[in-house]
């Protein structure tokens, strides 16, 4: 039976308890998949919501690891700039840049002596504006060609002083 039937049936009258029976188990099988329907209707609404609970949580989630990957990033840029800046600082300068100011720093001069040498030397206009090495308490000039600036002091934390710190500060 189909539902042009019993619309039919309902509005002409059925020609026997046959079709009546016929039409109320098609009415009865239609509120089954009519309630099937609101059932699965009602199960896909349950997981919608959860879907977009959790899409919610997803999206929460990525946007506090973006928010640590630019955190992460920028933490990077600032110690490549420190490593830059160290590794600057360990490279020899021309003599054109060094601190004319007394400044102790860290000298080569390859014509010194027979071989040539590093030495911890400042600038001083005595003797015409020349760097001097200070050795066993006599100052010597030296020509350096490059310089860079001392390391930190490692004694500088501790209670111990050094000569060569003494010397130097």
């Amino acid at each position: 039976m189909k539902a042009k039937d019993v619309i039919k049936g309902i509005e002409e009258g059925f020609d026997d308890n046959k079709q009546i029976a016929d039409a109320v188990e098609w009415v009865e099988d239609a509120a089954n998949r009519l309630a099937d329907f609101e059932q699965d209707n009602h199960m896909q609404a349950i997981k919608i919501e959860k879907l977009q609970a959790e899409l919610a949580a997803l999206k929460a989630e990525r946007d506090q690891l973006s928010k640590a990957c630019d955190q992460h990033a920028a933490h990077e840029y600032k110690l490549m700039g420190e490593v830059a800046a160290l590794k600057a600082a360990q490279e020899w300068r021309a003599m054109e840049s060094a601190p004319k100011d007394g400044t102790w720093v860290l000298v080569i001069d390859s014509e010194y002596g027979d071989h040539g040498g590093a030495f911890v030397a400042r600038y001083t206009k005595a003797f015409s504006g020349s760097w001097l090495i200070n050795t066993s308490h006599t100052p010597h000039v030296v020509y350096p060609t490059h310089w860079m600036p001392l390391p930190g002091n490692p004694h500088r934390q501790s209670q111990r002083r050094g000569v060569i710190y003494d010397r130097l500060s």
